[in-house]
């Protein structure tokens, strides 16, 4: 897939509104959608889905689409569209996300698309391929049901305490069978998986946000800042304070 010759047009970001709606609508360039929280409606040439947190949909060129939030649960999205020649996929292609990886590029582009610095144009060149490569590439290995059951649910509650019992309620089997069989699948226990989000989630908000660390530690789960900060370290091999003024892709 030739990443490298895709050229960026613009990045949207949809807050959360319960009355929102897009009537049907195509565009001249591919358009990327990726829904970080709550549930839309989804409805293309050839089918209808509702979307939830983690789904990442990509819409070809021409293609017809219209988008309805949940009244009850609205979604918050960021849109990028751009151009591709070589990309000639005719059927929309869906993915998830739910390392969040995606979602971190699509937000440095959002960030980025308005700078005039000189190397910015180059830079988000990069962000655009690296997006793109990271969707093909979990739209080419889904993860197993079970995962995204797991990681699902854990997303939703990790400023929560959350046990081992939890989940395998969660996924209707017994602690000893999940995490068998949750090795067996990603290769790490499934407690050792939740905390890996956690992680994620605070270097999400290390970077796209401007709250004290302190803070990151309750909305991520990770204790209290000492015991944050030196997991983050650990895992990041960089302390968060560094990591936010020199963030590493």
């Amino acid at each position: 897939m030739p990443f490298k010759s895709a050229k960026l047009a613009y990045v949207g970001h949809l807050q959360p509104n319960p009355q929102w709606r897009m009537a049907a609508h195509s565009h001249a360039r591919h358009e990327l959608i990726l829904l970080r929280r709550g549930r839309m409606q989804l409805t293309w040439e050839g089918g209808s889905c509702w979307g939830e947190a983690g789904d990442a949909l990509l819409y070809p060129s021409g293609m017809w689409h219209a988008e309805q939030a949940d009244p009850a649960d609205p979604v918050e999205s960021y849109s990028v569209q751009f151009a591709a020649p070589g990309l000639h996929e005719k059927r929309l292609l869906r993915s998830r996300d739910d390392s969040g990886r995606l979602l971190q590029l699509v937000r440095w582009l959002y960030d980025d698309q308005s700078s005039h610095d000189p190397h910015a144009r180059r830079e988000r060149a990069f962000l655009l391929a690296a997006a793109l490569l990271q969707f093909f590439r979990a739209d080419l290995s889904p993860e197993p049901d079970l995962v995204r059951r797991l990681r699902h649910f854990a997303q939703g509650r990790l400023e929560q305490r959350l046990t081992l019992n939890d989940l395998a309620t969660e996924v209707k089997l017994s602690r000893c069978y999940l995490v068998r069989m949750y090795r067996k699948l990603v290769g790490r226990t499934p407690m050792r998986d939740v905390r890996i989000l956690r992680l994620e989630r605070a270097r999400d908000l290390v970077v796209t946000t401007t709250l004290p660390l302190k803070e990151i530690a309750v909305r991520s789960g990770l204790g209290d800042q000492y015991a944050f900060s030196r997991a983050f370290r650990s895992h990041f091999q960089c302390p968060p304070g560094r990591f936010r003024r020199h963030p590493a892709p």
